[in-house]
């Protein structure tokens, strides 16, 4: 009776411990997501609004837009709280028969482009600095990939890191809008 006690009172406190600990490791690497790991893309639940989980208030609109045979397409738009009216960064994400777990889209600002690349992971298989204790959390890299047409200037492939952030759904609906300084 002890020893089945005992037992149970370890499996217990080590659960406990388990769900405290809701930090995340990276088990990709220190630039990219792992992404062999991700799980299968859940069109239905990606429409809607998505604050970018970190100090900034960047929140990323996702609307699918079409599917076939070979993939589906979402619409990608990047907005801030400050400048809510008119989006920072537009583009298309596609995903294929073939990578079925895996986004990847172009998204571009005033004067760069960028490879946007999206999956939705088990918390544990990931490192973020923030506790995540949801079932899926939606994780993005972002990486420059060169200059918006008409702009000369060369660019250091060097120059720029690629962003590891993750996303945390804040509305299913599309209808963005702004809060004033007082709402916030």
């Amino acid at each position: 009776m002890k020893i089945l006690l005992l037992s149970l009172s370890l499996f217990i406190f080590t659960n406990m411990a388990q769900a405290q600990s809701c930090n995340i490791k990276l088990q990709g690497g220190i630039d990219t997501w792992p992404w062999q790991v991700a799980q299968p893309f859940p069109w239905n639940n990606i429409q809607g609004v998505w604050k970018l989980d970190s100090e900034t208030d960047s929140y990323f609109k996702m609307r699918v837009t079409g599917q076939n045979k070979k993939g589906k397409i979402l619409n990608i738009t990047k907005y801030t709280i400050e400048n809510c009216n008119r989006p920072i960064a537009t583009g298309v994400g596609f995903v294929d028969s073939f990578e079925k777990n895996i986004v990847r889209g172009i998204i571009s600002d005033k004067t760069l482009r960028y490879q946007m690349t999206l999956g939705f992971f088990n918390p544990k298989q990931l490192a973020e600095d923030s506790p995540l204790c949801e079932d899926q959390v939606l994780a993005a890299s972002i990486e420059v990939i060169g200059q918006k047409g008409g702009i000369s200037s060369p660019i250091d492939p060097g120059a720029y890191e690629i962003e590891l952030m993750v996303l945390k759904k804040v509305s299913n609906s599309l209808d963005f809008y702004c809060r004033g300084p007082a709402a916030h």
